[in-house]
């Protein structure tokens, strides 16, 4: 007799990761943390990225957890097989074209990519902040940006 495939969700663990998404990061994160971020930091690209990171981390956690909890093993990093890496790459290159393209559209249209940690970065451009600045883009954001979406 074949076992039926149940998943790894549940009910619970798919409203605890609710509660963590729409309750409670952007409540204690985005909102009292940040804002605490801030007043320690004076600074939008320090307290917007140290954010991030929190974020990140409560996601990951969260996640983590509930998937531990079930009994998964196949969670962790494996690689690529050889003959997927330049099907990956081109993907990689074409999406960063892609990217590229969007914004010159949005500008086009007269839209903004802006925000605060733009506008921060722009008033001071040590090496420094924009270390910081691709750090927090290009690898804490897409973590929970991936969970999240």
């Amino acid at each position: 007799m074949k076992q039926k495939n149940q998943g790894l969700w549940t009910i619970k663990s798919f409203v605890i990761m609710l509660v963590v998404t729409f309750v409670g990061v952007p409540i204690l994160i985005e909102g009292i943390l940040q804002d605490a971020l801030h007043s320690l930091f004076k600074n939008d690209l320090y307290a917007g990225t140290a954010t991030g990171f929190v974020m990140a981390a409560v996601f990951l956690s969260a996640l983590y957890g509930l998937m531990v909890q079930t009994g998964d093993r196949k969670i962790g990093f494996q690689s690529f097989s050889k003959r997927h890496w330049p099907r990956i790459l081109f993907w990689l290159f074409a999406l960063i074209l892609g990217s590229v393209a969007i914004v010159v559209l949005m500008e086009w249209f007269g839209m903004t990519y802006e925000n605060k940690k733009t506008a921060s970065l722009q008033q001071d451009l040590p090496l420094f902040s924009f270390i910081l600045t691709f750090v927090s883009a290009a690898v804490i954001s897409p973590f929970y940006e991936e969970i999240i979406y």
